[in-house]
């Protein structure tokens, strides 16, 4: 049977950071071939030529999540993703741009804080709801609320680790805004 269970975990040292840095939106057509996983890692390895658009979010302000979501009565199970994110500041050049995130089924890749990316929505895309917003207090957020969410046959699958700045070991992938020296 191959759902077999073959191995442990062992509890670890304390060295893992919860949170994420940023998020990246990609086209999922350009996303459609071009997607390798390494058969012993079981992580991409491979990605085809395509612009990946950033957007850098604040410590402690975003988050995301993988859940099984098995079902005993009709035996399925998917993998519901969900990228909680918040942009600062509003503005429409920011607005119109989201306004096109909404409307398309984007892939995305999340970079947590330990420097792991993971794909979101791979092979079904990802639907995304914004919120616009500003409060009332001077302290209260102004800018963009970001729900993205998948529903995916496997969980969202590690790409390889990068060596300088994320993505550098994906010779066509192009990132904008592109990294700074500080990434």
């Amino acid at each position: 049977m191959s759902c077999l269970i073959t191995a442990g975990k062992t509890l670890g040292c304390k060295e893992a950071l919860g949170g994420i840095k940023e998020f990246l939106i990609g086209n999922r057509g350009d996303f459609q071939t071009g997607i390798t996983i390494d058969p012993s890692t079981e992580e991409i390895d491979g990605l085809p030529t395509a612009t990946l658009y950033r957007f850098e979010v604040g410590r402690g302000s975003s988050s995301f999540t993988d859940v099984g979501t098995p079902d005993e009565t009709t035996g399925t199970l998917f993998y519901l993703q969900t990228l909680n994110a918040i942009i600062r500041t509003l503005d429409p050049v920011t607005r119109k741009n989201l306004d096109n995130v909404a409307r398309s089924t984007p892939i995305i890749f999340v970079r947590d804080s330990n420097d792991n990316i993971l794909c979101m929505g791979r092979q079904e895309g990802c639907t995304i709801a914004v919120t616009a917003q500003t409060g009332q207090a001077k302290g209260d957020q102004n800018g963009y609320s970001l729900v993205a969410t998948a529903e995916e046959r496997e969980p969202a699958e590690h790409l390889e680790a990068f060596t300088t700045e994320p993505f550098d070991n994906f010779a066509g992938i192009t990132v904008s805004p592109a990294y700074g020296s500080n990434s």
